[in-house]
């Protein structure tokens, strides 16, 4: 990664900027991204459909003709069986549509979707590696590739119901790759791609909203003019995700939400640690101890500091600005997932990728500080980053997500037998609880997740039990009797099964 021109120009051109005629290294290392990404994740395509979302977006999903298309727009998200909030995500609703009208109910078709979309995300985190870090071919392939062997993949590929992650990450790249370059206006045909981008992350979850802010801040740091101007440059996105944010009022009579989502600067001030655990210390190969955030803080200081010295300054505030309004927004929510994390890993190793351009000009240059500073950072988060590869899908078994699928499978097996068997009113008995992922990978707890909780019943039967009048609930809401003609299921927790394994 030796050599790099100055910053004033945005990202280092000498070797972001490709040699006329065909650039081959860097379709092989484009090739290598996708290699490793298919082949990777290809045990994903035997998984039923996991997550207790996932049967609620197929039943909303339904295709029956044209007039379908006004309803999938329209609707709240899985049309108002989400039991805990509401929300206005139609490219999910289109996309759970395509893919029922192309795979039906084969849960491969689903989950090849998550793939795809993934192996996109990759290959734009490789662009924009060149476009904001400045960094060759092979810093850019190990940036992508860190991306897709991060563990948070697990927490999203594996289940079609959390697409809106995995989409609005993929769209808020694009966003920025399709900016156009420094000192250029949009030409009509790429004003209406921003438009469109800027719409569809807003549409695909409201985490997309970020890409408003970013495009424009891209624009900003590659031609160093001001934030108006920027601004005018980056409009098509803003408008896109403006109306984005309008249809969303007019659906759902507000921003709406979960019931506890709103401003809490306290609440974005813990988030901040726990995403910073995500990200660089995701099920981590060397365990948990009280030295581990430290050592998280430190090396976020060390790169930002690094950044700094080896005069890459414009580069890391636009990152750390990426970062800032994605914690911003995700804190919006109330509460802190895994799955959140997952868009938190493209600026970081871009922030990665950044520090290292940096430290290979200083050490060109002869600055023998930075070259430490940075060499020392890079080498700190890269260690810890390859610790969290060690526990990724592509790397390792996770034997409970395969236990959960299996007694999944078991559970829709038993509820198809108990409708077949039993007549039109019937009160039938179920335990729908199902294993997931340990919270932590040295085995210490098994956390339980409804994969199949009562809601998630309830459209499974509806999607493959049309011509039945069913009803599915729980047996702490204390429900008496059932309704006429009413085939009734009443699920009841009980402990997991003994062959579920316990690190």
């Amino acid at each position: 990664m030796s050599g790099g021109s100055p910053e004033a120009s945005g990202a280092s051109t000498g070797k972001a900027t490709q040699a006329p005629g065909r650039d081959w290294s860097a379709l092989i290392g484009r090739g290598v991204i996708a290699l490793v990404t298919l082949a990777g994740f290809a045990w994903l395509l035997d998984l039923p459909l996991l997550g207790f979302d996932a049967w609620p977006l197929v039943a909303a999903a339904r295709w029956e003709g044209a007039g379908d298309l006004q309803r999938l727009l329209t609707a709240e998200l899985m049309e108002g069986r989400y039991p805990d909030g509401h929300f206005h995500r139609p490219l999910v609703h289109l996309s759970f549509a395509l893919d029922r009208a192309l795979h039906g109910l084969d849960a491969s078709g689903y989950h090849l979707t998550n793939l795809l979309t993934c192996l996109v995300s990759a290959q734009l985190v490789f662009t924009l590696a060149r476009r904001i870090a400045g960094v060759g071919t092979l810093a850019a392939t190990l940036a992508a590739l860190a991306f897709v062997l991060h563990p948070l993949q697990a927490e999203v590929l594996p289940f079609p119901a959390r697409r809106a992650d995995n989409l609005a990450l993929c769209l808020i790249l694009a966003s920025l790759a399709a900016a156009p370059r420094a000192g250029s206006n949009p030409s009509r045909g790429r004003a209406l791609a921003l438009f469109a981008l800027g719409w569809a992350a807003l549409a695909a979850k409201e985490t997309g909203a970020i890409s408003a802010l970013l495009v424009p801040a891209l624009l900003a740091f590659e031609a160093r003019e001001g934030p108006m101007r920027a601004a005018l440059r980056g409009l098509p996105t803003v408008l896109g995700v403006t109306c984005g944010v309008a249809a969303r009022q007019l659906v759902l009579g507000g921003l709406a939400g979960h019931a506890d989502s709103g401003l809490d600067l306290g609440r974005t001030g813990a988030a901040a640690s726990e995403y910073l655990w995500r990200m660089l210390y995701p099920q981590p190969a060397l365990g948990w101890g009280g030295w581990v955030e430290p050592v998280l803080a430190v090396t976020l200081a060390l790169l930002v500091t690094a950044g700094l010295v080896s005069g890459r300054g414009r580069a890391v505030g636009l990152l750390l600005a990426w970062l800032g309004v994605l914690l911003g927004v995700s804190s919006l929510a109330g509460r802190v997932h895994d799955w959140y994390a997952l868009l938190f890993v493209p600026p970081l190793v871009l922030l990665v990728a950044t520090v290292a351009e940096g430290t290979s000009v200083a050490r060109d240059r002869g600055r023998t500080g930075p070259t430490l500073l940075g060499t020392g950072a890079v080498g700190l988060a890269g260690a810890l980053l390859a610790l969290a590869a060690l526990r990724s899908p592509v790397v390792r078994t996770y034997e409970n997500l395969e236990d959960g699928a299996r007694l999944l499978e078991q559970t829709l097996t038993q509820v198809d037998r108990l409708l077949e068997a039993s007549p039109e009113e019937a009160l039938v008995r179920l335990n729908p609880w199902v294993p997931l992922l340990p919270p932590h990978s040295d085995g210490s707890e098994l956390r339980l997740v409804p994969l199949a909780a009562d809601y998630s019943l309830a459209a499974y039967l509806e999607v493959t039990a049309a011509d039945r009048t069913t009803a599915v609930r729980r047996f702490e809401a204390g429900a008496q009797g059932t309704s006429p003609d009413t085939w009734t299921l009443e699920l009841v927790q009980q402990p997991p099964p003994s062959w579920v394994r316990r690190r």
